[in-house]
């Protein structure tokens, strides 16, 4: 099960520059028999926002999706979004693999 974190988008106070929320995703993908499953979860969350003069404040030019995908991974439960996704995933492949409905006749 393959899982990337993705930034979409930074939202910012057109006066300070100053990021207030982002939207981000994890995209997860699983190959099976040759065929990719794939699913996802998109997110927005509010950033706590630090003031130019604090001292780990980042100038909005300087920030990098590494930078940002640390902020939101440090505040959420990643590891829970993985499974719920990798176990989405499993369920489909399951449903393939076993299906309840057969098709055919018997002559």
């Amino acid at each position: 099960m393959n899982h990337n974190w993705v930034i979409y988008n930074l939202d910012r106070m057109s006066d300070t520059e100053i990021v207030t929320q982002v939207t981000f995703a994890c995209d997860s993908s699983h190959t099976h028999l040759g065929t990719i499953f794939t699913d996802k979860r998109i997110y927005i969350e509010d950033l706590i926002t630090k003031l130019p003069s604090d001292s780990d404040f980042i100038e909005y030019n300087n920030i990098t999706e590494d930078i940002v995908l640390g902020w939101v991974t440090g505040s959420i439960d990643k590891t829970n979004i993985e499974c719920m996704l990798s176990e989405s995933i499993a369920d489909r492949i399951s449903s393939i693999n076993a299906p309840t409905i057969i098709t055919g006749t018997p002559w």
